[in-house]
């Protein structure tokens, strides 16, 4: 069981290995400094005309310190097992095409799910006419965006590969203008590895999992007020299994096609906008868990609690 510690306000340093880290930073920060000293002096003068010439542009320091033996070889144990999990990552052959010896995006290949005890999939309840109208508002406003799409972020498959934390839960999708009361033209989804991707803009899925009657009925025309460059908006009313506590939702998801997102992946990504922006949940990873003896497990990504949820009509929840 690893063992825990306050961070230090006082450090013991070799001398040397302090003056360094303060040499550093006025070679960055005050570069232009300059100091009048003999060609033959001491340590402490040479300090000390040092010193002068910085009492007028002084600026705080954060003092690191030195890494132990142990730090270091962890470092290079992590790096190494970085490097393996890259050993799977597509290449670029002479002709341009991308190789690979297995399947490096695959949708269930880039996270571990969290520990829950509440039912995985259930049906979610349907929006309510306000929360309609609402998201089709959001729906517009996210289009006004569509040449403004946040850089993503190219990882190599292989390094993600047991990081991030997937979710299971039900999505049920329609039009923006559809029906409420028409099922015809939903789609029913039960997933175990939805993305949990503090770092994406909004919520996303790939339209390679979503049925062939849903795909084509989302071709049709009644869509285009709500499609653009970045693909087509629909209504999402979905379903959560967090650890703690399960949570509906409604929002909007933009239908792309898979090889749009990074690294190609398939499948549901659970981003900021509409989403995560309205929560307040605490992550808990796995090794957390374990320092204070806790048996987890490999086959774990960790915990998400939640504790808020504030809906689209501003309806707030606790948990």
């Amino acid at each position: 069981m690893a063992s825990s510690t306050q961070y230090p306000q006082e450090v013991v340093l070799p001398t040397s290995y302090l003056l360094s880290q303060v040499a550093s930073s006025v070679k960055s920060r005050a570069p232009a400094a300059t100091v009048k000293i003999s060609c033959r002096t001491t340590w402490t003068a040479a300090l000390q005309a040092a010193q002068r010439s910085l009492e007028q542009q002084d600026q705080q320091l954060v003092i690191f310190p030195k890494q132990t033996k142990e730090q270091q070889q962890a470092l290079k144990e992590m790096a190494l097992s970085m490097r393996s999990t890259s050993a799977n990552v597509p290449s670029r052959t002479s002709n341009g095409r991308t190789t690979t010896s297995e399947n490096a995006f695959s949708s269930t290949s880039d996270g571990l799910p969290i520990r829950t005890n509440v039912p995985k999939h259930q049906l979610p309840p349907r929006s309510s006419p306000a929360v309609r109208e609402r998201l089709r508002e959001l729906a517009k406003e996210n289009m006004a965006f569509s040449d403004r799409q946040p850089y993503h972020l190219q990882v190599p498959a292989g390094i993600t590969e047991r990081v991030l934390p997937i979710i299971s839960g039900t999505l049920r999708l329609r039009g923006l203008d559809g029906n409420p009361n028409d099922e015809t033209d939903e789609c029913k989804l039960d997933l175990n590895n939805m993305l949990w991707d503090t770092g994406a803009h909004g919520c996303t899925i790939t339209e390679d999992i979503l049925p062939s009657k849903f795909r084509t009925y989302l071709q049709s025309s009644e869509h285009d007020p709500y499609r653009d460059a970045s693909g087509l908006h629909v209504l999402v009313d979905g379903y959560l299994a967090l650890t703690n506590a399960p949570v509906n939702f409604n929002t909007v998801f933009n239908v792309q096609p898979a090889l749009s997102l990074p690294n190609g992946r398939s499948g549901v990504i659970l981003g900021q906008s509409g989403l995560l922006n309205r929560m307040v949940w605490t992550s808990i990873p796995r090794i957390v868990l374990e320092m204070p003896g806790e048996d987890v497990g490999d086959n774990f990504w960790g915990d998400i609690h939640l504790s808020e949820y504030i809906d689209v009509v501003g309806t707030r929840c606790t948990f």
